[in-house]
């Protein structure tokens, strides 16, 4: 028997209800497992990340063991939090445009995370460990396991840094923030570590005979180019692998004696047109004017030339936050007369106190002599602590600020440290680049207190490919009116008599983009006279600024330049560290 018309429309509009709510239900099921398993991966990530503080904490305290199962535990998290993010719902939702944003972000950054854990911390804290008993004989067989982590944290980086910058999720946007963190110093410090093991035999001494280096102490308390006021030389013997510091000299010793002919050559036309009339190759506390250390160290290596007549295999520069850094590592060092240096005293007591104290110059230099050596008694009896991740992370993050500088005879080696980035070179390419440079002209020790920031905007790209940028260097004195020892006030410049105690005067430099024009300069509103010149390729904008306690300068340039995206910035390491932000059309 037919079924009436009426009934068969009745059920096909069930039908099609019944398929409706099915649809929705699965549909509904679907989402609500995606966004079941998505908060649970949010918690696995937020395990590992806890866990991540762990390792670190326990790297610091010197505990290589509990970093191992901290990182262990990470590893666990990561893989889980991967594992809930992958299956056959996942890469269709995270395609749909703008939608499935953050879900793409938090797949990512969980099987980032698993990755950058299996990879490359896992190996390397692994290696780390065994780094201390190895010794520099031993280290080399560890570097090929790190060469490999440096590239799986690569790899990671890059990742990370492909995707979205922002969603419509805050949580999505804050996962991506603190992986970045994770993830930003974990190349450069296993590139490190990698390369620290790779060249530790030929670096210690063991097979070449011994090595010489020069260590550079830097003070930036009076600015200069390279960081600081070269204060105090040591020569270090490494012979089979442990250092020797054979020989402590005041800056006063060597002022005076010029770079040997050879090396005054090698500098080149551009680095003589900007610096001669300071005398840098024969007055110690000119010689680091310029920013690129390269061409600094090759002039205390020819001044060590000729008053030692000793050939040096590299140089090293530090300031003391990286001592403080190394105390942290090895524990404190005791001064002859019983007092204490360590991590939280190093900084002020050896650009701000010693000049309270020490009203002899003579007795303030052997104080400085006192502290190289007590530092280098510490080093030298805990030196294998600087193979553990603790110490690599801090001498690590002290290349990173450019306050640890390290430069090399042999073209190999300086090779390796370009590619790491800690020899601390001016780039001489054409990519877009800025950097403001203050040389201290008053000859006091004020910079202990100068304030600095950068801002840079580039606008949009022409057809010409040019584009113009927009640049503000403001510096700030906030030195006390009173208070201040003599010898910090001083002024032995020629605007000495008008200024007051505390006021302070600097040569402030820009460095620019290969190719830029300075179409516009003012100084605290009022257009002002720029004295250009070249170094490496980069025109370099010069002011000289009277600094007046308490008082900001505030110097714009307007310039047209080639180039698109942000630029390379060079940071100058002083004690105060500079305010840097950059901005694209």
């Amino acid at each position: 028997m037919l079924a009436a018309p009426g009934a068969t429309v009745a059920r096909s509009r069930s039908g099609r209800r019944l398929l409706w709510v099915g649809g929705a239900l699965v549909m509904a099921g679907c989402w609500s497992w995606l966004l079941v398993s998505a908060l649970l991966a949010r918690g696995e990530l937020a395990s590992a990340e806890a866990e991540f503080k762990t390792v670190r904490t326990a790297l610091r305290t010197g505990d290589p063991a509990a970093a191992e199962q901290a990182v262990d535990r990470a590893a666990a998290d990561a893989a889980r939090a991967h594992r809930l993010t992958t299956g056959p719902l996942w890469w269709p939702v995270t395609r749909i445009p703008k939608a499935g944003a953050p879900l793409l972000v938090l797949r990512e950054t969980a099987s980032i995370a698993d990755s950058l854990t299996r990879d490359a911390v896992v190996p390397g804290i692994s290696t780390f460990r065994t780094l201390k008993a190895a010794g520099p004989e031993g280290a080399r067989n560890a570097a090929p396991m790190l060469l490999r982590a440096e590239a799986a944290a690569r790899r990671a980086h890059a990742r990370a840094e492909a995707l979205p910058a922002e969603t419509w999720s805050s949580t999505a946007d804050n996962a991506r923030t603190r992986l970045d963190t994770l993830l930003s110093p974990l190349p450069r410090a296993l590139g490190a570590a990698a390369t620290a093991a790779r060249f530790a035999p030929d670096l210690g001494g063991m097979h070449a005979g011994p090595r010489r280096y020069l260590a550079v102490f830097q003070s930036g308390a009076e600015s200069r180019g390279s960081g600081g006021l070269p204060g105090a030389f040591a020569l270090i013997r490494m012979d089979k692998g442990r250092p020797h510091f054979d020989r402590f000299v005041s800056n006063t010793e060597i002022d005076g004696i010029k770079a040997d002919p050879a090396t005054v050559r090698a500098l080149g036309r551009d680095y003589h047109a900007r610096y001669d009339r300071f005398g840098t190759t024969e007055l110690v506390g000119n010689s680091g004017m310029s920013p690129d250390f390269p061409s600094v160290a090759r002039i205390w290596a020819g001044m060590w030339r000729s008053y030692a007549g000793q050939q040096v295999d590299g140089v090293i520069a530090l300031d003391p936050q990286v001592l403080a850094s190394v105390l942290a590592v090895t524990g404190p060092a005791q001064l002859p007369d019983g007092e204490r240096l360590d991590a939280r005293n190093a900084v002020a007591l050896t650009q701000r106190t010693a000049y309270a104290r020490y009203t002899s110059t003579p007795a303030r230099k052997r104080f400085f002599l006192d502290v190289g050596r007590a530092a280098a008694a510490r080093i030298t009896a805990h030196e294998k602590s600087l193979l553990t991740p603790a110490g690599i992370d801090a001498l690590a993050s002290s290349v990173d600020g450019r306050r640890l500088l390290l430069w090399s005879a042999h073209p190999q080696m300086q090779r390796e440290l370009e590619r790491l980035g800690a020899a601390g070179s001016v780039p001489s390419g054409p990519g877009p680049y800025a950097g403001a440079v203050v040389n201290n002209a008053a000859a006091g020790k004020l910079d202990y207190y100068l304030d600095r920031s950068l801002t840079w905007h580039g606008g949009p790209t022409g057809q010409d490919g040019r584009r113009p940028v927009d640049v503000t260097v403001t510096l700030t004195n906030r030195a006390p009116r009173a208070g201040l020892p003599p010898y910090v006030t001083y002024r032995g410049d020629t605007h000495g008599p008008r200024s007051r105690p505390g006021d302070n005067r600097v040569l402030l430099s820009y460095y620019a983009t290969h190719g830029a024009r300075l179409e516009s300069a003012t100084l605290d509103g009022r257009p002002v006279g720029i004295e250009t010149s070249v170094e490496r390729g980069h025109p370099v904008y010069t002011v000289d600024v009277e600094l007046a306690a308490g008082r900001d300068r505030v110097l714009t340039l307007g310039l047209s330049e080639p180039g698109v995206g942000a630029p390379e910035v060079l940071e100058q390491p002083l004690v105060r560290p500079s305010r840097v932000t950059v901005t694209t059309n």
